[in-house]
C-alpha cells in the first residue's frame, strides 16, 4: 500500500488499527483543537496517527517519538507536507519524557502500544 505525499511516494507498511477511534475519542468532544494545541505522539513508527491528526486537525501541532532512525525517516517522507507542525525526537519514549520541557503543556499523548509484524 502507498501513499502520495505531495510528488513522492513512500511505502507504508502498519496501519492503525484504531485509528478512527483515536480520532473520535482522543478529540476534544469531538470537535476541532483550539489554536496553537500540541499533541506527543510517543509511538511515532510510520506516522499514521500523526499524518491523520493532522490532517483533520488544521491547528495542530505534534512532536513524534521513536527510538528506529530507519522508521522515523519513513514517518519524515510521509509527514513532510506538514512542514513545522510536525518535529521529531529520534530516541525511547522514556528518555524524551525524562528531558521535556515542563513549560509546555501537550493538549494530547498517544501511545499506540503494539506491535508491526
Amino acid at each position: 500500500m502507498g501513499v502520495r505525499c505531495g510528488v513522492k511516494k513512500v511505502e507504508i507498511v502498519h496501519t492503525p488499527v484504531l485509528l478512527n477511534e483515536s480520532l473520535e475519542y482522543l478529540s476534544p468532544l469531538g470537535e476541532s483543537f483550539e489554536k496553537d494545541a500540541f499533541m506527543i505522539d510517543s509511538t511515532l513508527g510510520e506516522g499514521g496517527h500523526s499524518f491523520n491528526f493532522l490532517s483533520k486537525y488544521p491547528s495542530l501541532s505534534i512532536t513524534g517519538v521513536d527510538a528506529d532512525a530507519q522508521i522515523q525517516g519513513r514517518a519524515r517522507e510521509r509527514l513532510a507536507p506538514f512542514g513545522e507542525r510536525m518535529s521529531f525526537y529520534n530516541g525511547w519514549f522514556n528518555e524524551f519524557y525524562a528531558d521535556y520541557p515542563l513549560e509546555r503543556h501537550p493538549d494530547l499523548i498517544l501511545f499506540d502500544l503494539g506491535i508491526s509484524v
